[in-house]
């Protein structure tokens, strides 16, 4: 009968769908070596075990079977190539010639900070310092960020859909054209993202983010055409019998131009997100 610990070497491979001879060629010992360990008649010295923890992406202690909880378990692993590793219950620390990471899975129920965010991932490299997915050139830039992540800007603060719902209301109430005042409301898309595009610049937030709300933006100038014309001209599928309502084209042209802004929006180098921690 197998052992436990051969038990495991040998679902190990098999998961990671390796025959013992790739194994072997890998680990630089003979395929009966390989085919002992999986019998159970030898066990792997420490630098094997350390050698199929690595190629395993496992801790030794899970590759033998340790009962070590989950909670409990600290995984440290250390190499030239691979720098320094830590990794205990949701936290990951990564120090390598790529910079330096630091991660932590952020639970539904975590205590957010005094500017209304919970960080979880901090990478530093060579190109700028990544906080939770957003790249900034500095930890001055990343704080003053994180602490107007909620501000809004005085033009944000400009309470235009308030007013374009009371034009609504004077319009249907006192002169019976709902119609008109639908198609005024429509526009209250295009401030509310006009707001956060300022908004994006005014506070530093990132080229991605600016480049997100210009995108949105510019749907919603053809999505509130589209609603404008219809509402106030009463025409959603075409004018006269060749002409299509010009509602389509424009909401056609936000679309299109929304997707245009990913293509062509200029990125620094590094508005690409670190690769994940090893």
């Amino acid at each position: 009968m197998k052992s436990n610990l051969a038990q495991r070497l040998y679902s190990f491979r098999e998961t990671n769908g390796l025959t013992q001879e790739q194994l072997a060629e890998r680990l630089h010992v003979s395929r009966q070596a390989i085919s002992k360990w999986e019998c159970g008649d030898a066990v792997p010295d420490l630098d094997n075990l350390t050698a199929l923890s690595h190629l395993y992406g496992v801790s030794i202690d899970e590759l033998v079977g340790n009962e070590t909880t989950g909670e409990e378990r600290t995984n440290v692993h250390v190499s030239l190539k691979d720098g320094v590793n830590v990794h205990h219950k949701n936290k990951g620390v990564h120090v390598g010639w790529d910079g330096i990471q630091i991660d932590e899975k952020i639970p539904s129920d975590a205590k957010f900070t005094g500017d209304g965010t919970a960080h979880g991932n901090v990478h530093i490299t060579n190109d700028g310092i990544w906080v939770d997915g957003v790249c900034y050139d500095s930890f001055k830039d990343a704080h003053d960020a994180k602490r107007n992540s909620r501000k809004r800007s005085a033009f944000a603060r400009i309470p235009v859909i308030p007013l374009l719902v009371l034009a609504f209301l004077v319009l249907g109430l006192f002169y019976g054209e709902w119609l008109l005042g639908l198609a005024i409301v429509a526009w209250s898309f295009v401030w509310s993202c006009l707001a956060n595009v300022v908004d994006a610049i005014y506070f530093k937030r990132g080229s991605k983010k600016i480049s997100d709300e210009v995108s949105t933006l510019l749907f919603s100038c053809g999505l509130s055409s589209f609603l404008f014309f219809g509402f106030a001209f009463g025409e959603w599928a075409q004018v006269g019998p060749y002409l299509p309502f010009p509602g389509w084209y424009l909401i056609l042209i936000g679309l299109f131009a929304s997707i245009a802004i990913h293509l062509i929006w200029p990125k620094p180098a590094y508005d690409q997100k670190p690769d994940e921690m090893e």
